[in-house]
């Protein structure tokens, strides 16, 4: 099965997260792809993606929003033994306190962050095309 992240491609934060992402993702576990593109409606994630403020993703054949997308998402990335100790330690506290903190608190951070976002780190002004490096990494 495949690890794909959909994220809101016009969003500046949402783009570095992505870039941060690869960078350490050195098992090459995961995937990339728009909220509005191809991949997304062919997975049926039909949302409109200004308006659902929360990357969605999706792990084995399961889907997760908001916190819990988080949450999964280091869960996996975290449990390669191909990133650094350093990393691994800071994914792994981060993993700890999301499963310590109650779901409605993590998630009410995620919206308040998810609000925020673009006003904070601003907007691209048209969707994000991949390089040649990330071409088998960002689905269209």
């Amino acid at each position: 099965m495949r690890n794909i992240l959909f994220f809101d491609s016009y969003c500046i934060l949402c783009n570095k997260s992505v870039d941060i992402l690869m960078m350490i993702d050195k098992k090459g576990i995961l995937q990339f792809a728009p909220l509005n593109g191809e991949e997304a409606n062919k997975y049926k994630i039909n949302v409109n993606y200004k308006e659902i403020d929360s990357i969605i993703y999706l792990s084995n054949g399961s889907t997760f929003i908001k916190s819990k997308a988080i949450l999964k998402l280091l869960e996996d990335l975290y449990s390669s033994s191909l990133i650094g100790w350093k990393i691994k330690f800071l994914g792994k506290f981060a993993i700890v306190v999301l499963k310590l903190t109650p779901n409605i608190i993590s998630d009410l951070v995620y919206d308040y962050i998810a609000k925020k976002r673009l006003s904070w780190f601003g907007v691209n002004n048209k969707c994000r095309l991949p390089n040649d490096s990330e071409k088998s990494k960002i689905l269209l």
